[in-house]
């Protein structure tokens, strides 16, 4: 049911319809088209009948496009009591709290707001760099660094955030030369100690208005090939990246780099960029070290 409380709004479901909706809304759509388009891209089973449409409801109802069809289908709940049956199963105190505020709900809508909420123009941030981008930058004593981008991650056209993010892996290069492609795909993978509480490989998420700020420090010097069976790897369900902010990169590496002149480092397996382009073991790996630290 994926509910926190009887509320009309206390519901994943709910939250999930609603910001669809939005986004479609804030795209121009009009109401009815909205729920039209939501009702043919949903198979809505019984059980999720209720929380379905009454997110349409209440969608239709704040952009004043309410149509008969759906008060008819919240009318339906409230007098059959369909889709309620999960509530019946938590209890005669919970269903009838949660009866009460679908008949409440009912009566509010019957009344026309008097102005519909505002079609909001939200700017979109389309990923910067492309799978494979060999990238450089320079760090605080005045070398180069250098990162490669493993995949581009486009955002979702229902999304409501519209922001795009590049996976990046940054690496131990430190150079007076600026890097050519050659360079990076030799160059080590950045494994930071220097903070126990984040210690692992940095390939980490920046999202596309955070790197926009900071893009002239970027320069790209090339493009690797990074195989499709990486990418489909690291997007399966349950993976854990960190999301980053550049303004923090060079001081990460630098932090690393001096941390290591002073300090042993812990037995790991030395990574190269041109070992994670189209090897999922070595991602294991990877992520297995990561994960050692987030759940102990």
């Amino acid at each position: 049911m994926g509910a926190w409380g009887q509320g009309i709004k206390q519901n994943d479901l709910f939250g999930d319809i609603y910001d669809t909706f939005r986004a479609l809304y804030y795209d121009g759509l009009e109401p009815n088209q909205i729920r039209e388009a939501l009702e043919r891209d949903n198979e809505v089973d019984e059980d999720d009948f209720a929380e379905f449409w009454t997110a349409i409801a209440y969608s239709q109802w704040v952009t004043k496009g309410l149509e008969k069809y759906v008060l008819e289908k919240i009318k339906e709940i409230k007098e059959t009591e369909r889709g309620l049956q999960l509530w019946k199963e938590a209890g005669d105190k919970e269903f009838k709290k949660r009866k009460k505020v679908i008949e409440e709900f009912y009566l509010e809508i019957q009344t026309e707001r008097p102005t519909p909420i505002r079609r909001l123009k939200i700017k979109p941030y389309p990923p910067i760099f492309e799978q494979g981008d060999c990238l450089t930058f320079k760090l605080d004593d005045n070398n180069y660094g250098a990162a490669v981008v493993i995949e581009k991650i486009n955002f979702h056209p229902l999304s409501l955030s519209k922001l795009g993010s590049n996976r990046i892996a940054l690496t131990k290069y430190n150079g007076i030369k600026k890097p050519d492609t050659n360079d990076i795909v030799n160059a080590e993978i950045l494994y930071t100690t220097f903070r126990k509480w984040n210690e692992a490989f940095n390939v980490n998420t920046f999202d596309a208005k955070d790197l926009g700020k900071d893009l002239k420090q970027i320069e790209k010097v090339g493009q690797i090939s990074i195989s499709d069976k990486v990418v489909e790897f690291v997007n399966r369900p349950g993976r854990c990246f960190n999301f980053d902010h550049w303004k923090d990169v060079r001081s990460t590496i630098n932090s690393q780099l001096t941390f290591e002149t002073d300090n042993k480092l812990p037995d790991y397996r030395k990574l190269k960029v041109k070992d994670i382009t189209d090897n999922v073991d070595n991602w294991k790996y990877m992520l297995d070290e990561r994960y050692k630290y987030i759940f102990p």
